[in-house]
């Protein structure tokens, strides 16, 4: 009503009092006017309209940078609290606990994207290594799905390539085992504890669950605790495992170092439920626990005479 009086009094009135009335409407308006898009927005709005490809690089860049410094804002605020005492790891939810533990093994990365991010032509670097080493220098915050996809899976390949068959002869040595074996008989087999293993044992373990070679049984000690939480949390929420795309399965498959390449959604599913079944028996010795995928997972090299 309010626009329709003050439209007929502007027709009805001079020039003048008409752009009065077009005045008063402004202000009495509910709606504040709207504001003009930033230099920023302007930038965008122009290479999404005349540079596509340009304009999906840049956002790449752009999103991929603030997921970096989101994940190491959240494992730096858990991190203090924890260690003032103020929360516990049961206290975390899930995306909280996924957060942490994928966050520590990258940190090195993580901080050093932080650190260049607001420098000048930043953004530039980071198109360059998109392009050219995207597995190398980046992590998987500027990574597509395909290639989380292919990455991942590579990096599982020449883990079982090379690390699982020096863990598991390391404990042929002095055990009885066979391998690979289900989740529920690993829970039976005995394994050393992290402090009872030799340098090769922990370095390769370390490997196979993605630290760097320094500070090596600490990191295990810190992972097998963190990951028991998570698979506690997940398992209360196993109705959720449903309701999970191929993308999720993938990412919680590959957080407890399970192999996913080549597995449809519902075997997919059915190994996270397999694995979170034994996961508590398997928590309560966490050197088990952690060469538990390797104990899973392990094939022996045929021979040449096969």
């Amino acid at each position: 009503m309010l626009t329709t009086v003050v439209s007929a009094q502007c027709r009805l009135g001079s020039s003048r009092s008409g752009s009065i009335f077009v005045g008063s409407l402004r202000m009495l308006s509910s709606q504040p006017p709207a504001k003009s898009p930033g230099l920023m927005q302007r930038y965008e709005n122009y290479l999404e309209q005349n540079w596509p490809k340009a304009y999906q690089m840049h956002r790449m860049v752009i999103d991929g940078c603030k997921s970096c410094i989101g994940d190491v804002k959240t494992y730096y605020f858990i991190r203090r609290d924890l260690g003032a005492g103020k929360i516990k790891l049961s206290d975390l939810s899930r995306q909280q606990l996924e957060t942490y533990i994928q966050t520590r093994p990258e940190i090195g990365k993580l901080i050093a994207i932080v650190v260049i991010a607001p420098l000048p032509l930043a953004i530039y670097l980071f198109a360059f290594a998109i392009i050219f080493f995207p597995r190398h220098v980046l992590t998987r915050h500027f990574w597509s799905k395909h290639q989380k996809r292919e990455y991942w899976s590579l990096e599982w390949k020449k883990k079982a390539s090379y690390h699982y068959p020096a863990l598991v002869d390391a404990i042929k040595a002095t055990n009885k085992i066979t391998v690979p074996a289900s989740l529920s008989d690993i829970t039976t087999m005995t394994v050393p504890k992290i402090k009872e293993l030799d340098f090769s044992q922990v370095y390769h373990l370390a490997r196979v669950h993605r630290f760097f070679p320094v500070n090596m049984a600490n990191s295990l000690r810190w992972r097998a605790e963190a990951l028991k939480h998570l698979d506690a949390v997940l398992l209360r929420e196993s109705g959720d495992i449903d309701k999970m795309d191929t993308e999720e399965l993938q990412t919680q498959l590959y957080i407890r170092c399970l192999k996913f390449s080549g597995k449809s959604d519902d075997e997919m599913r059915t190994l996270l439920r397999t694995w979170l079944k034994n996961s508590a028996k398997l928590a309560e010795r966490p050197s088990l626990y952690l060469h538990a995928p390797v104990l899973h997972q392990y094939k022996p090299r045929k021979s040449k005479s096969d």
